[in-house]
């Protein structure tokens, strides 16, 4: 069975100014900024949680020290849906680079043969409690999120886990934020 995301929803730009880019995209775009970090910067036009967002690209000497496009997102609409993807790629022998339980996403990035990354994803929670999620204190205390193994999920999801059991965000879980920004910077670059 073919399974295929059902939207073009985000990219994600390397930046040696992430705020200043994402001014100039909510200007273009007639959009607001819903997350602000040192090292990210997120914004939307419209509905969804974050349309346009940018990274910190590294200093001189670093392994990203440049800019332009990082990343370009295609989302799902149901768990199952993404599962079912990430197991036909990994039939084909494609495995994620990376993978990361957002908050407001479950994220699987991969990288296409000539190295550009993908990510494919669903939404854990509606857009207007995602973009709530972004602008609030759990957010603002872990930006990042923490990694899983699909293979987990996909154990939860033959056991007869419910999609919400295998959507849910541990909030408590104890997450080296940097550790974490460093494996997804080389993962994906």
């Amino acid at each position: 069975m073919a399974t295929s995301p059902t939207r073009l929803s985000h990219v994600v730009f390397h930046s040696k100014d992430p705020k200043r880019l994402i001014e100039w995209y909510c200007d273009a775009l007639g959009g607001e900024i819903v997350f602000d970090s040192p090292f990210f910067v997120f914004m939307t036009y419209d509905d969804e949680h974050h349309r346009v967002a940018a990274m910190l690209s590294g200093a001189e000497g670093e392994r990203n020290p440049g800019t332009g496009l990082m990343h370009v997102a295609f989302g799902f609409d149901e768990i199952g849906g993404l599962l079912d993807h990430y197991e036909r790629l990994k039939g084909g022998g494609n495995k994620p680079a990376l993978c990361v339980h957002h908050g407001p996403t479950i994220s699987l990035y991969y990288k296409d043969i000539d190295g550009n990354a993908l990510e494919f994803f669903v939404d854990t929670m509606a857009p207007a409690d995602a973009t709530a999620f972004l602008m609030g204190p759990i957010y603002a205390q872990n930006p990042v999120g923490y990694e899983f193994d699909p293979e987990e999920l996909m154990s939860q999801r033959a056991g007869g886990a419910t999609e919400v059991e295998l959507m849910a965000f541990d909030a408590e879980k104890e997450v080296d934020i940097m550790a974490t920004l460093v494996h997804a910077q080389e993962a994906l670059n």
